[in-house]
């Protein structure tokens, strides 16, 4: 697999996951981008 097809996959999970960020509630919405900040520091 090269890197295009690695990198639409990632496009395609991120923008499932920013839609169903969007249609939470506020405080989930900053809890979620609290917790994906800590896992992005990590890796």
């Amino acid at each position: 697999m090269n890197g295009d097809e690695v990198w639409q996959r990632v496009k395609e999970k991120s923008t499932s996951w920013l839609a169903t960020v969007a249609s939470a509630s506020t405080t989930t919405k900053l809890r979620a981008s609290r917790r994906v900040n800590r896992q992005s520091k990590m890796t």
